[in-house]
């Protein structure tokens, strides 16, 4: 594990950058920054309370176009990088609710949106106060787009947080407030307990009976692997579907020391990218890689 770059403060979300080919745009506290490994540039964004403190993440929905999540306005807005404009894309910004529709949708803390690989033009969003994944039609004429839902308010997604879907079955994986990580079955929409004992603690074991504290981001390192961003463990936490059993990367002492995987320290990881066989973290004032 070795520094990509320093940052602010907590890096929330990344993605290859589709404007600036080479670069990685991210989330940094309350901008959406982009860097090439040397220097950050500031897109849109800044510390108030109408437009960055709830910044959680992001999907580009083309090259010069960026969809964020704003947990504290409650809605989606779109950041056009050509003209630096930021406009409101779904939802309704400073007023909370659980409403389908356009003009009349409404977000509790929207959190984490990927793009629907089962649906392409639909954005998935985890709904954090609603228990809820929420669809968003990117394809709809209509401004502010259509937000319809996909798993309704239930009490078996407690907070939704991170999110990720399988590249063929379409079935998603979520991070919960309750310490959990979730399953839904894209065909059937139906819920289950994937892994989590429903406790903040730490323990590597079986699935149902392993401890996160803070689970944030989840993505696929391998068709049957997962990868989760274990915040107040300090540590990266693997889920093996073949033995259905969790490990650990790094140690779970804070901190920034790079080196292997059983010596490294990490300081509150919260957000995960794959890029050319190359892993980045996001941490607290940190992106770090893993090469292969």
């Amino acid at each position: 594990m070795t520094t990509f770059i320093e940052t602010e403060s907590t890096v929330k979300h990344m993605e290859p950058d589709l404007f600036i080919k080479g670069n990685i745009l991210y989330i940094d506290r309350c901008a959406l920054k982009t860097t090439d490994g040397v220097t950050s540039t500031t897109i849109a964004g800044h510390c108030s309370p109408k437009f960055g403190l709830g910044l959680t993440s992001f999907r580009q929905i083309s090259p010069s176009e960026v969809v964020v999540t704003d947990s504290i306005q409650n809605c989606l807005k779109l950041i056009d990088r050509t003209t630096l404009q930021v406009s409101r894309y779904a939802g309704y910004c400073g007023s909370a609710g659980y409403v389908t529709g356009t003009s009349a949708a409404r977000f509790t803390s929207p959190y984490s949106i990927i793009s629907d690989i089962k649906r392409p033009g639909m954005l998935l969003v985890t709904d954090y106060w609603n228990n809820a994944v929420r669809h968003v039609n990117t394809l709809s004429s209509s401004a502010p787009h259509s937000v319809s839902n996909f798993v309704q308010s239930t009490s078996y997604l407690d907070g939704p947080r991170g999110i990720t879907q399988h590249h063929v079955s379409g079935d998603l994986y979520i991070t919960t407030a309750n310490n959990e990580v979730w399953k839904v079955t894209y065909s059937s929409k139906s819920t289950s307990k994937f892994a989590g004992a429903s406790s903040a603690s730490f323990k590597d074991c079986d699935f149902s009976t392993s401890y996160f504290n803070y689970p944030r981001d989840i993505i696929f390192i391998a068709d049957n692997k997962l990868l989760l961003a274990d915040t107040n463990n300090q540590r990266l936490r693997v889920l093996n579907q073949q033995t259905s059993h969790t490990s650990s990367v790094c140690t779970g002492s804070y901190g920034h020391i790079d080196g292997d995987m059983d010596t490294c320290t990490l300081y509150y990881p919260r957000s995960l990218m794959v890029l050319n066989d190359t892993l980045y973290v996001g941490e607290y004032q940190r992106i770090r890689k893993v090469q292969g």
